[in-house]
């Protein structure tokens, strides 16, 4: 299988679990639905729990299985829930602060390491016709003021060189130092 090279990555794309809120499902669970589907492994590259826990699925090195004709050149976001707790066929923004908060700091780590890509939801995708991940993440982006809206074109140094090539599992030195960055402050 061709690795997912840093150059290569064109977008980060955000998706929902399309899970009811009620439901605190995490990287494992979804996992067992893909290979389920007879997909390899979980299609997400991370996932974000309801209780704003952030967990890994694929490394990052290898493609993911998220976005139709896009899994070549993307990383993978998931956030659990995105869909009405009564009906899961309604679309619903119903994810916590703490899983937006995570996001939030994911994102700006993620367009620190593949610099040149472009964040968007699924729905955003050319020829995806769906509401995944049932929030605008571009107009939510522009307004918690993330790394990329601020300075994608103006950036005057290259982020910290991060080999893709040595992530060979979800314990890798990228996966690690992702992880590290988004712990924040200490409690």
């Amino acid at each position: 299988m061709k690795k997912l090279l840093r150059e290569d990555v064109k977008y980060i794309v955000v998706h929902c679990a399309a899970t009811r809120p009620s439901m605190n499902w995490g990287a494992e669970d979804i996992d067992r639905l893909h290979r389920n589907f007879g997909w390899s492994a979980i299609g997400y590259h991370w996932v974000i729990r309801r209780d704003g826990q952030l967990e890994m699925g694929r490394p990052l090195n290898v493609p993911g299985a998220h976005a139709s004709r896009q899994n070549h050149h993307s990383i993978g976001i998931c956030m659990v829930g995105g869909v009405n707790e009564d009906d899961v066929t309604i679309a619903e923004n119903n994810f916590t602060v703490q899983q937006f908060a995570t996001l939030h700091r994911l994102l700006d780590s993620m367009e620190d390491m593949f610099p040149t890509s472009e964040t968007l939801g699924h729905r955003d995708l050319p020829n995806v016709h769906k509401a995944c991940p049932s929030f605008d993440v571009r107009s939510w982006r522009l307004r918690e003021g993330g790394h990329q809206v601020q300075n994608h074109h103006d950036r005057l140094e290259e982020p910290n060189d991060v080999e893709l090539e040595g992530a060979e599992n979800s314990d890798s030195d990228d996966a690690g130092a992702v992880r590290s960055r988004l712990a924040g402050p200490e409690r």
